[in-house]
């Protein structure tokens, strides 16, 4: 009896840690125009398709699109801290007081397509 008290004691604090550290939460939004309530102001080019949009923690701006068939997701604020916490790198672009990064979301791009992708946004804004 102990040994299953203590199991499901062990099973309660993993899943409230995974809970506390699984903190990032994300607002669906309607179109890129409502990132300009924290303070980012996006245009999305012509050769992105399938466009979602999303709020991240309250002041990162992600957009999930579509580039020649393969699933990238745009990330930007004007809160570092934030966005290097939620990427986990220190690897971000800055244009326009915007700090930014596009990663794919799977293994089938390459390179001279991601260098184009952030010609493309750069561009645009």
């Amino acid at each position: 009896m102990k040994n299953i008290l203590l199991y499901l004691f062990l099973i309660f604090l993993v899943s409230c840690t995974s809970r506390q550290n699984n903190s990032n939460f994300e607002t669906e939004l309607d179109s890129p125009f409502s990132f300009i309530g924290i303070g980012i102001k996006l245009t999305i080019p012509r050769e992105i398709k399938n466009t979602k949009y999303y709020i991240v923690n309250t002041n990162i701006a992600k957009v999930n699109f579509n580039y020649n068939n393969i699933s990238y997701s745009y990330l930007a604020s004007t809160n570092t801290n934030s966005l290097f916490n939620y990427l986990n790198t220190n690897e971000l672009y800055f244009f326009n007081n915007i700090f930014y990064y596009i990663y794919p979301n799977n293994k089938l791009y390459n390179n001279e397509e991601l260098t184009k992708l952030y010609t493309i946004f750069s561009n645009a804004n």
